[in-house]
């Protein structure tokens, strides 16, 4: 990966219509598919689910120097009981989104608590929030959201929608940068999907200064 890499993330409970997973999957594949990106983005879904375990080996590797070919289809950073009926793996499968050395989107599926002593990262997920550039949360239904509102917290700038409560009160109180309420009903998902690619494709080519704003504006919201 370049230094110039594009960090993204989603997280939350895992409800794969209602926390728009589907959509965030989707966007991502458009956004590999069509070309839309100068650098790479690697997306962390950082959802937890019914796991077995860190994936063996991974850890002790992760400094090591990965032969060509061997990530294919490697999401995982613990196994997956069932994994064949897990809704992220179809999905990711059905959008060609393979991690292949090629692909300018890579995923990672982590399905851990991130409560510090995951065996991989072992970081909470609020040490680890702060290393991401950019959260996309595009509910579905969400009465509040209170994962956008702790992005904005640690200056991680967010997506979310006019179907959250918090995306609501964004729209209606806050006149600053730093989060993007996208419109979203039941009958537009296709264009959430191309907000979606649009806003990371646009997020990836800002310079540092213009993100640095963008991440003091979202400390600002939040406070």
């Amino acid at each position: 990966l370049s230094e110039d890499s594009l960090f993204v993330v989603n997280s939350g409970r895992y409800e794969f219509r209602n926390k728009g997973i589907d959509l965030f999957l989707d966007a991502l594949a458009n956004l590999n598919h069509n070309n839309m990106l100068t650098y790479q983005v690697v997306a962390f879904i950082t959802i937890p689910a019914h796991h077995s375990g860190p994936v063996p080996g991974l850890a002790e590797r992760i400094d090591s120097p990965i032969p060509e070919g061997s990530t294919e289809k490697q999401y995982l950073t613990h196994g997956l009981f069932e994994p064949d009926y897990d809704p992220i793996l179809r999905r990711l499968k059905e959008n060609r989104l393979f991690n292949s050395l090629q692909d300018q989107v890579k995923v990672i599926f982590v399905p851990s608590y991130l409560n510090g002593n995951d065996g991989i990262f072992n970081l909470t997920y609020y040490d680890l929030l702060p290393g991401f550039d950019l959260s996309v949360f595009p509910s579905y239904y969400e009465p509040w959201g209170y994962t956008p509102l702790e992005s904005l917290a640690f200056g991680v700038p967010t997506v979310t929608t006019t179907l959250a409560g918090f995306g609501l009160w964004v729209r209606n109180t806050i006149k600053q940068d730093g989060i993007t309420v996208i419109d979203r009903n039941d009958e537009n998902n296709e264009a959430v999907v191309n907000s979606i690619s649009t806003i990371i494709s646009s997020f990836e080519k800002m310079s540092d200064s213009r993100r640095s704003e963008l991440s003091a504006s979202a400390i600002a919201i939040a406070k």
